[in-house]
């Protein structure tokens, strides 16, 4: 599905629903007027205003991504949204230009009034959702790379099956008691239980640490038989268990070279756009931050690069560019590609 609209993505935004967008990576204006468009009035809360839809139509397992080379604003912009959006930081990954641009910077004149080191690559902001917990605790868990703080709703699950090993499996407290003044004690009492009994199985309980982990099918099996898990009265097959940690967990397929400095493949070999990215960073950006056939969302598609890269890696896009003469180029090389895609 191609889904390509002129017009100004404020307004366009607004029409697409609520949680269906699995990745959003986007070029927006940068503000330094690099052309026409490149000058904004308050770009911040301008800024401000496409990254809130993104917020909302982006699923809870969604990812955000955007250009930026002007380090003193694209800070501002990190700061905003850690004040103004449920967006945690994940990451800064740097384009490291090469020779995708023009090289007269190798060979500078020596009447070269330059006063500064001469910028050769740009940054992508890496930006995930959180659910559940403060963004203390969200940065430290996406730190610790695969724990994610998304399944909170699982951890308390776990929560609920330590406290109701711990008040069947120890003598030390009243069963009768109020759980709720106790509670703490039942899933001490549980994680004690699990960890004497199965060696091995405790990493579901800790629910409250990085370590937490999901189980495998049969470990969640052995403690199910182990601790008589079907009598509690809150109890879910592993399979439902399993989908609601695939839904809510942010997509993240580690690929060969997995750092965050690019290096692209490319040339810079058409005028399409006066700030086209390669193709090679776009596909390999959407391929670890998606699925195949889920969708994409550019809202500032400029020369249409990114549906180019989504036709050629097997996604669903939706692109946004308000510049008619933009626009028209976008159109042409996304209809191409998806004609050179369909005679392979």
């Amino acid at each position: 599905m191609i889904d390509l609209r002129k017009g100004d993505c404020l307004e366009l935004m607004k029409d697409v629903p609520d949680s269906s967008v699995d990745l959003v990576l986007t070029d927006p204006p940068y503000n330094i007027g690099k052309d026409k468009w490149d000058k904004i009035p308050n770009y911040i809360e301008w800024c401000g205003e496409w990254l809130k839809e993104c917020q909302r139509i982006l699923k809870l397992s969604g990812t955000l991504y955007f250009w930026h080379n002007d380090i003193e604003q694209s800070s501002e912009l990190v700061v905003w949204i850690k004040n103004n959006t449920d967006f945690v930081f994940n990451s800064m990954n740097v384009w490291d230009k090469g020779d995708f641009r023009a090289l007269s910077w190798k060979n500078p004149s020596c009447e070269s009034d330059l006063r500064t080191w001469f910028n050769t690559c740009e940054y992508c902001y890496c930006f995930v959702k959180k659910q559940g917990l403060s963004a203390n605790d969200c940065n430290k868990a996406v730190r610790r790379y695969d724990v994610n703080y998304n399944l909170i709703n699982l951890r308390n699950y776990f929560k609920s099956i330590a406290e109701f090993i711990g008040a069947k499996n120890t003598k030390q407290i009243n069963e009768k008691a109020n759980t709720r003044k106790f509670e703490h004690a039942f899933y001490v009492f549980g994680r004690k239980a699990v960890i004497e009994k199965s060696g091995k199985y405790d990493h579901p309980t800790r629910v409250g640490s990085c370590q937490w982990e999901f189980p495998n099918r049969e470990n969640y099996n052995e403690l199910t038989e182990l601790f008589n898990l079907r009598d509690f009265e809150g109890f879910r097959e592993y399979d439902d268990l399993l989908n609601e940690y695939n839904k809510s967990r942010y997509i993240h397929n580690v690929d060969k070279e997995h750092n965050n400095v690019w290096k692209s493949n490319k040339k810079n070999n058409g005028k399409q756009h006066s700030c086209k990215k390669p193709s090679d960073i776009l596909e390999r950006i959407i391929k670890v931050s998606s699925d195949y056939g889920d969708t994409v969302l550019d809202c500032f598609m400029g020369s249409g690069s990114t549906g180019v890269a989504c036709i050629n890696t097997g996604r669903n896009f939706i692109g946004i560019e308000l510049d008619e003469t933009y626009f028209d180029i976008a159109q042409k090389r996304i209809a191409d590609a998806e004609k050179a895609r369909e005679e392979q």
